[in-house]
């Protein structure tokens, strides 16, 4: 009760918050909802989300690194691989990556909801955004790199399924703030809108792609 009185009155505790959302997500949104109204709690929950997220990037970038595994199945500690690590490049685009993917997701959405004309907070949709996209950084970032110590296979079905929840968090928590009666609409808003996000993506991760091997190539003949 005390907690819940503290949320009424527009206090956030944004690490309680995180820790369980990440187990109770609907359900601690809702509580919670009223506190989104206020762009700071929002902003503030972002920032200290997407410090966490960069700080496990980093964590999982120097095990990786440091972890060498040879061909025959050998694995054994390099840590003055350590000195190979760009920790501003890593940090920084990490930080605004993450950023940038909570924006997209509440940006797309909100411009989505003016067009079918159901009017929403913007700064509840990032409180949103944010809320699904913590399991799906989580377990892409430390879960990952752990579990595939012990098998490649565990890694990719903990990101498997680190975005399977995510992504239903997102649309449950969508449906929540945006309320259409309609349930053909309701699949096609959420057709359109993670379509848009995710050919997005996927484009300029091809581009980011091409630009690196195109640049390698050029060193090479260089």
């Amino acid at each position: 009760m005390k907690n819940e009185k503290k949320k009424s009155e527009g206090e956030l505790n944004f690490f309680e918050y995180i820790l369980r959302a990440f187990v109770k997500p609907f359900e601690e949104f809702k509580k919670t909802e009223k506190n989104f109204s206020d762009q700071k709690n929002t902003l503030i929950l972002g920032g200290i989300v997407v410090a966490i997220l960069t700080a496990l990037k980093l964590i999982g970038t120097i095990i990786n690194t440091v972890r060498v595994t040879s061909i025959l199945g050998g694995t054994k500690w390099v840590f003055e691989n350590i000195k190979n690590i760009n920790f501003i490049k890593t940090i920084g685009g990490s930080a605004i990556t993450y950023a940038l993917i909570i924006l997209a997701i509440a940006g797309v959405y909100y411009l989505a909801s003016l067009v079918i004309k159901k009017e929403t907070n913007f700064f509840k949709l990032m409180g949103a955004s944010i809320t699904a996209f913590i399991p799906m950084a989580v377990s892409t970032t430390l879960l990952s790199t752990l579990l595939s110590m012990i098998s490649i296979k565990l890694g990719v079905a903990v990101v498997i399924i680190g975005f399977i929840y995510s992504l239903l968090i997102l649309i449950e928590l969508i449906n929540y703030l945006i309320p259409i009666e309609n349930q053909n609409t309701k699949i096609y808003f959420h057709l359109t809108c993670l379509s848009l996000l995710f050919l997005t993506g996927a484009f300029i991760g091809y581009k980011m792609i091409v630009g690196s091997v195109t640049s390698g190539i050029g060193s090479f003949y260089n």
